[in-house]
């Protein structure tokens, strides 16, 4: 029998909240020995590498699909079953979600028959789709999810990447509904389950590196992208080769400009303190090294203070969520 697996999906630009998102399943579970946790890198699986600057259909738009963007392992997810051998039940998260309870209770959750379990997404009180930022599956049911084919599909413009990722493409008699503490979009209280700190701008790990909009997925390459591009052409007829690079990096920057600006400081002090003790958590453990920290901070995928925050961390986890329930305790008095 193919055991239980949470699947932390990930790239390069965000392998480190990956690799605390996995730290945190097993942190907050009883049942450690009953599931594992594989974290699943955009880099390892050549066949949708191998689509860098392709164009696909998203939003019934035409975009392009970047491998060196921090959005671009989103279709991974959807290999899952695959690698379960189309058997058994698994769950499948982004890198930016963080487990507050005990992980074996979704796991191990009824499906009601269903293939897939997924929090809605509403337009006008209307069920529109599911994000598949998390999902619980039940793999043995989804023989039909071809990895290698639905990506060629993606880019052929067979397939939209957005209908994709909403899993608007499954039949809706194979999708149940996830409750929302299971995927809490930048809610943390005494209900929350899974934290998905989904809007990026706040992320804790980047506060104050640079937010750059024409980086950050592959839904619209918008005016900047194109702005590269066309200064790239620009380049190849000018005539004379010393000013070109000069030419390039200053038109860049113009293009760019409007679009830049910086990673904030997440409003919820719970929320930014709760990654940060598993951080150290993590690095006391040797689950990450110094070193690989200090890799990150050069690639300039997370903060360049964080040994500063990490120094100042002298609360655990319990701590946060303990603040958490007084603070609801208390908010329920008042009322």
């Amino acid at each position: 029998m193919t055991k239980p697996t949470v699947f932390v999906h990930t790239s390069c630009h965000e392998i480190m909240s990956g690799k605390i998102a996995a730290y945190s399943l097993k942190r907050m579970s009883k049942n450690t020995d009953k599931f594992d946790v594989k974290i699943i890198e955009l880099e390892h699986y050549p066949h949708l590498m191998k689509y860098h600057g392709y164009r696909c259909i998203r939003n019934k738009r035409e975009a392009a699909w970047y491998n060196n963007v921090p959005q671009s392992f989103l279709p991974l997810r959807f290999i899952v079953p695959q690698l379960m051998g189309y058997e058994g039940k698994a769950v499948v998260i982004d890198p930016d979600i963080f487990a507050v309870a005990d992980i074996y209770e979704l796991l191990t959750k009824d499906m009601g028959n269903k293939a897939v379990l997924a929090r809605p997404i509403y337009s006008k009180n209307r069920v529109i789709g599911h994000n598949s930022s998390v999902m619980l599956l039940d793999c043995s049911k989804l023989q039909h999810w071809q990895w290698e084919k639905e990506i060629d599909e993606v880019f052929n413009k067979k397939r939209d990447l957005q209908e994709w990722i909403s899993i608007q493409t499954e039949s809706r008699e194979n999708i149940g509904e996830l409750e929302e503490e299971w995927n809490h979009y930048d809610i943390l209280n005494e209900h929350t389950k899974l934290l998905h700190n989904t809007t990026q701008i706040t992320q804790p790990w980047k506060t104050g590196l640079l937010y750059d909009t024409s980086r950050l997925n592959n839904n619209v390459q918008g005016f900047a992208r194109f702005g590269i591009e066309l200064v790239s052409s620009y380049q190849k007829i000018a005539k004379a080769p010393s000013k070109r690079k000069a030419l390039k990096s200053m038109m860049q920057e113009l293009l760019l400009q409007k679009e830049r600006k910086l990673y904030r400081q997440h409003p919820d002090p719970n929320q930014e303190n709760l990654f940060f003790s598993y951080l150290k958590e993590a690095l006391l453990e040797g689950i990450i090294s110094e070193d690989f920290i200090k890799q990150q901070i050069n690639y300039k995928h997370i903060r360049k203070d964080i040994f500063e925050i990490l120094n100042k961390v002298n609360y655990s986890t319990e701590n946060v969520l303990q603040r958490i329930t007084k603070k609801t305790a208390k908010l329920h008095l008042q009322k």
